[in-house]
């Protein structure tokens, strides 16, 4: 992790690690953090309350330890819901602003030296990570969505078939939503199928651009893995769960 430190502001990293603190909060006592960060209770105290900040050593070492105990993963675990069909309580999780924020710190983490210029997704689950990992890199989000807009003449159309019963599903994206050579991060809550991801990379080789990172929240199964382009540098899912 110390190969970001020359990309991040000091005061970023300082404001990063307190609001992760804070977010953690809701989900872990003062002493379940102090155990696993080995901070005292008192101090991470008042880190949170924003008596003060921690220094930026410190700061790096909240963030990493945070990644390497898997917290963010274990606020999905405690939310997470799986029927005997193998249905997921997707909603629940993809609208959790709590897990949406902690999810977008570790995109900026995760991505911040592979200069992204457009973070790019399907409606409608996967706008609001999508919107947070976009500000959080200081770039654009773009919409993949199932209809087109009047106001947009001109649309990139990509297409897929849905099983049980057959449907032929199209998404649709302007045009000039990205540009010739831009590096595209694609972010989504679920990955399963691979169908959407697939149709996502279609449109951004439609626009001469390139898929260089992906990014979710949750994976099922592994049969996604096939439609991800070998232009891809990275895969981060937070939580992959067997099916």
């Amino acid at each position: 992790m110390s190969r970001h430190r020359y990309k991040v502001p000091r005061v970023k990293i300082q404001i990063l690690a307190v609001e992760c603190l804070r977010l953690l909060k809701k989900y872990f006592t003062y002493k379940e953090l102090s155990r696993i960060l080995r901070i005292s209770e008192a101090l991470l105290c008042r880190y949170v309350k924003g008596d003060v900040l921690p220094g930026v050593e410190r700061a790096w070492y909240i963030v990493s330890k945070t990644i390497e105990a898997g917290l963010v993963e274990r606020v999905i675990d405690r939310l997470l819901v799986l029927d005997e069909r193998g249905i997921v309580n997707i909603y629940f999780i993809a609208y959790n602003s709590t897990v949406i924020k902690l999810a977008s710190q570790r995109a900026f983490i995760e991505f911040i030296d592979m200069s992204i210029d457009k973070v790019l997704t399907a409606a409608v689950n996967g706008i609001p990570l999508a919107t947070m990992v976009s500000d959080a890199l200081e770039t654009d989000v773009v919409v993949a969505k199932r209809t087109r807009d009047a106001g947009v003449i001109e649309y990139l159309e990509a297409q897929y078939l849905t099983p049980s019963p057959p449907v032929l599903t199209s998404l649709y994206l302007p045009r000039h939503a990205m540009s010739k050579g831009d590096r595209v991060l694609i972010v989504d809550d679920l990955l399963q199928s691979g169908r959407t991801l697939s149709a996502l990379v279609t449109l951004t080789e439609q626009s001469n651009a390139k898929v260089v990172g992906v990014f979710a929240l949750l994976s099922l199964g592994t049969r996604w893995r096939a439609r991800v382009p070998s232009t891809v540098e990275k895969v981060v899912v937070l939580k992959e769960v067997e099916y």
